[in-house]
C-alpha cells in the first residue's frame, strides 16, 4: 500500500472501475469486480482475525494482572476493589 492524500483519493466502484483498468467487455469487468470483492473480504477477515487475537491476548493479560494483584509489581492496585 502507498500513502495517498485525501485530495487524490477516489473510491473505486463498479461504475468507475474502467477509469483505472481497461476491459475487453462488461463480463471481464464483472469478473474483475468480483475478484476485488473476494480480496477485500479476505483482507477484512485477516484484519478481524488479527484484532481478535490481540483482544484475546489483552484479556488474558488483564486476567493475569487481576490474579497477580497481590504481587508488588502492582502497588497501585487497590486490593479492596
Amino acid at each position: 500500500m502507498i500513502l495517498v492524500s485525501k485530495g487524490m483519493y477516489e473510491e473505486i466502484t463498479f461504475n468507475n472501475l474502467s477509469k483505472f483498468r481497461n476491459f475487453k467487455n462488461v463480463d471481464d469487468q464483472k469478473e474483475y469486480w468480483n475478484l476485488l470483492n473476494i480480496e477485500m473480504r479476505h483482507i477484512n477477515e485477516i484484519w478481524l482475525l488479527n484484532n481478535a487475537e490481540k483482544l484475546y491476548r489483552l484479556v488474558n493479560l488483564i486476567l493475569i494482572a487481576a490474579l497477580l494483584k497481590d504481587v508488588a509489581v502492582f502497588p497501585y492496585w487497590n486490593k479492596n476493589v
